[in-house]
């Protein structure tokens, strides 16, 4: 890229964004990275290079931490690279290719494309990967063999000749596939982007109560839930017990032309989660340390892993916790998890779910007593095991 150097910047404190609309000026980005609910901290430079911005922080722990969180601007979602992965990529599709030949026949026909614009139909995906000039393929197998839509942002697709998909996959290692302004990425095998067993639930009637809301998902979704976490904006977080079946949930799409998701006057948005590295825990008793959570959920006997950042708010109990793989979040958020007796409440972790504040400052009463949900539980956990003594 003319102008850009190994040199101009710092790759410890810079990260590359891509994808971003051309309309966005380096204040915008500015500002948006600065704020903490995206990661971010203080901004030293950004500088706008065509379709790529370079954005620098103060400090390397703000570049390494806005890579961990979905990047959105005016509801496009930005790919953020850190610099030198984006330089090793760059310098990857500068070299010169050696020779030129038929990519060798895996016996494959499928790939999965990755990136798509929630908006993009499936006409749009398949006019456009059965164009041989523009991808490399040509047509695809009959109805859902040939297409299927694996979630909002992936699609899987099947070339009725497994040397046709090969050449799609040559074609995109070589030139960057663009649909619709958003920069795809092909691949022979499935990086599932989001949980099939973690839904994010949307506009929610406030009075439908959480034992109804629970039939409703399991009967239209056969499966079993674990547990329902209210936030604010009528969202919820609801965690299943199991995975949704692909074929039960195929081009399953919650829409206000949906009459079957309707409940209590309400059309209900049911997703699936995407994938986080990060847990957010509440009801932390005051007592407890920075160490007591950290290590509590690095260890494997209850599913956890190595911790790799963690912010722990002491005064209103709330930590968030983040490790090197998402599937070990999809295994904690399956249990119970207690902290010096008190249980707490664990979800995964996402910028754009917040719990309301009575659930990290409960308060219960008793009579005419305001107490602490710790002494509450305390309160109640003794008064059961006085019960069983004198039995």
């Amino acid at each position: 890229m003319a102008g850009v150097s190994e040199q101009s910047f710092d790759a410890e404190r810079t990260v590359v964004v891509l994808n971003f609309s051309s309309d966005i000026a380096e204040d915008e980005l500015t500002i948006h990275f600065q704020k903490a609910k995206h990661g971010g901290g203080d901004v030293d430079d950004v500088v706008i290079h065509g379709s790529v911005a370079f954005v620098t922080f103060d400090i390397p722990e703000v570049a390494t931490s806005v890579l961990r969180h979905q990047q959105i601007i005016n509801g496009c979602k930005l790919e953020v690279d850190s610099y030198n992965s984006w330089m090793a990529s760059k310098k990857k599709q500068d070299s010169p290719v050696v020779e030129e030949s038929e990519p060798e026949d895996s016996g494959n026909a499928t790939i999965y494309v990755s990136g798509l614009k929630e908006s993009t139909t499936k006409d749009a995906v398949t006019l456009f990967f059965e164009n041989k000039k523009r991808t490399g393929g040509e047509d695809l197998c009959e109805g859902k063999e040939g297409y299927k839509r694996m979630s909002d942002t992936v699609a899987r697709l099947t070339f009725e000749s497994s040397k046709v998909a090969q050449m799609v996959l040559k074609k995109a290692s070589e030139t960057p596939l663009n649909l619709e302004g958003n920069l795809l990425k092909v691949s022979d095998v499935f990086e599932p982007t989001h949980d099939r067993s973690i839904l994010l639930a949307k506009n929610l009637n406030p009075k439908t109560s959480q034992e109804t809301f629970q039939n409703f998902v399991e009967a239209k979704k056969r499966v079993d839930v674990f547990n329902i976490v209210y936030g604010k904006g009528n969202k919820a977080i609801v965690i299943l017990k199991s995975e949704i079946d692909e074929d039960d949930s195929d081009e399953e799409k919650s829409s206000g032309e949906d009459k079957g998701m309707k409940l209590d006057g309400s059309i209900i948005s049911l997703e699936f989660c995407p994938l986080t590295k990060g847990i957010q825990i509440s009801n932390i008793p005051p007592q407890t340390s920075q160490d007591d959570v950290k290590f509590k959920f690095s260890n494997p006997r209850i599913g956890g892993s190595e911790v790799t950042d963690i912010m722990f708010d002491k005064k209103n109990g709330v930590a968030n916790v983040f490790f090197e793989e998402s599937s070990v979040v999809s295994g904690l958020v399956k249990q119970t998890h207690t902290m010096k007796d008190v249980p707490l409440t664990v979800i995964p972790c996402y910028d754009d779910f917040e719990l309301p504040k009575s659930t990290t400052a409960k308060q219960e009463y008793c009579g005419e007593h305001r107490l602490d949900s710790t002494v509450m539980y305390r309160i109640n956990k003794n008064s059961r095991k006085n019960l069983i003594l004198k039995q």
